[in-house]
């Protein structure tokens, strides 16, 4: 008999492959990966894995066929904080206001700026809030 936490884990791994293969099949390839990776680390806690492993291997076949290349960076992979902070990019805030105004730390802020900027494949603030226009996370 599994442990009581191996259950949650299963149906963890099959809803975030079931979320990659759905953002496969839609060609948001970043989504995808992103919740391949995801469900790679639920299925590391597994003590077995089924048939799941074979479900994420059908997930990374269809994203080795995309070249690797990622076309459109995904507002899907950005989480709600992430977003949060994306919304107040576009103002003159520091990072230490923009905490201020979330509740959090700048360094809480700092973290969420980088994986914004990872995720829409950015390096600058201005290059994240004109992706985040360009997608629709922002108003114009």
């Amino acid at each position: 008999m599994s442990r009581p936490c191996q259950w949650s884990e299963v149906v963890s791994a099959q809803v975030t492959i079931a979320l990659a293969e759905t953002f496969l099949d839609l060609g948001d390839f970043a989504a995808a990966r992103f919740r391949r990776e995801e469900a790679r680390g639920h299925l590391a806690g597994l003590l077995t894995e089924g048939v799941l492993r074979e479900q994420l291997g059908r997930v990374s076949a269809g994203l080795s066929r995309q070249g690797g290349q990622v076309r459109v960076p995904s507002a899907m992979a950005l989480t709600n904080a992430e977003m949060r902070v994306l919304q107040l990019l576009p103002t003159h805030l520091s990072l230490g206001e923009i905490g201020e105004k979330l509740h959090t730390s700048r360094n809480t802020v700092k973290t969420h700026v980088a994986a914004v900027y990872r995720k829409l494949q950015c390096t600058t603030r201005t290059e994240a809030v004109a992706q985040g226009r360009d997608l629709h996370l922002l108003r114009s």
